[in-house]
């Protein structure tokens, strides 16, 4: 039957955290992995809408600069505490994303800032990187002429936006600065490169749903201009038609986000033929986003969500487009290729669209590179 079921918010945040502890079990007994990357909206810090749910003062009625300080010490700290069961082993970097704190119009981003760059150390200065810690490249391994192997270049959606929540898609961007680093790092040659950021740098033109239109929330896999026709005059002003531009020619294999909360690949191509994948990655949570399933533009740019238990008239399963929660994205580089693959994280709500027989550790969708 297609059904809803209702669970106390405190079970639906107990369920949260334990199916991110089920992921972080699962990359401690099998994965192995060089790194973990995490695409944003590791703390809530930016979400606090949120807090009274939390025990903590809703900030729609006014924090003091301490009180900021101290939930923003509270959230980073508890995710270094959650964290600490792979960091001693596996090294763990952050792209930011809107949830974090950081962004150009959140109320905490100075104390949400330096409790990250206390608890979770990133590239910087040192190695020419961004001096707040919030874009980096990093490089693994060199062939017999001397060539980087693998570049994963790591950029910030939230920092150099205007002091207020993007209106409309052309609003977002990485900022002068950042953009010529990026020019930079991708004239650099290496066998393998790979970006990855929190979400596109435009997106279609609604809210945190699409019943919302005073704002743009940076949603959807939306990477050139004609997928920018509907809804922008002139859609070379978006900031990620330049980026993908860029990236095509520098020949980046993948461009990964997060926020949508989704695994979902497409593949973008120029008019040479250089491709790209646009691979949203996931995420841990136990609860699929049916309202944004249900959407016009969701289904227009994602596809069907198609459940396992939802028939078609003829009576053939729905297929799915997309993949909702509990997975995580992996990708592996070996002697013979490259492939990214979804992989269940947890045993998790009914209103995820995974099919049941797929168990933890087990791939849910695989693209080859």
């Amino acid at each position: 039957p297609d059904f809803v079921l209702e669970y106390p918010l405190e079970w639906t945040k107990t369920m949260s955290g334990f199916c991110l502890a089920s992921a972080l079990r699962q990359i401690m007994l099998v994965e192995n992995p060089d790194i973990v990357l995490i695409l944003g909206d590791t703390t809530g810090i930016g979400a606090g809408y949120k807090w009274k749910g939390l025990g903590l003062k809703d900030p729609v009625f006014g924090l003091t600069a301490s009180e900021f300080e101290a939930y923003s010490r509270l959230f980073w700290l508890r995710m270094r505490k959650m964290l600490s069961a792979i960091t001693p082993t596996i090294p763990v970097y952050i792209a930011l994303g809107n949830h974090d704190g950081e962004s150009s119009y959140d109320a905490a981003r100075e104390p949400a800032r330096f409790y990250r760059q206390k608890y979770f150390r990133q590239p910087g200065p040192e190695s020419g990187h961004a001096v707040n810690q919030n874009y980096f490249s990093l490089s693994w391994g060199e062939n017999w002429m001397g060539q980087v192997m693998l570049q994963l270049i790591v950029l910030d959606n939230e920092s150099y936006n205007p002091p207020w929540m993007p209106l409309i898609p052309e609003q977002w961007t990485l900022g002068e600065s950042q953009k010529q680093w990026l020019q930079n790092i991708l004239g650099q040659e290496s066998t393998w490169k790979f970006a990855c950021f929190h979400h596109v740098l435009g997106g279609w033109p609604r809210g945190t749903n699409e019943a919302i239109t005073d704002y743009a929330y940076g949603r959807g896999p939306l990477f050139t201009a004609e997928d920018y026709l509907p809804y922008c005059s002139n859609p070379e002003a978006v900031e990620q038609v330049t980026i993908t531009r860029w990236l095509l020619e520098a020949g980046v294999k993948a461009l990964f986000y997060g926020h949508d909360h989704i695994f979902h690949s497409r593949t973008v191509q120029d008019n040479q033929n250089r491709k790209l994948l646009g691979i949203c990655v996931g995420s841990t949570k136990h609860v699929g986003e049916l309202l944004w399933y249900e959407g016009a533009i969701w289904k227009k740019f994602y596809g069907s969500y198609g459940r396992y238990w939802t028939n078609t008239e003829d009576g053939d399963p729905l297929k799915a487009n997309f993949w909702g929660p509990s997975g995580y994205t992996r990708l592996t580089i070996d002697k013979s290729g490259g492939r990214v693959e979804y992989v269940r994280a947890a045993n998790n709500h009914p209103h995820t669209n995974i099919p049941p027989e797929k168990k933890i550790g087990q791939v849910i969708a695989s693209v080859i590179l």
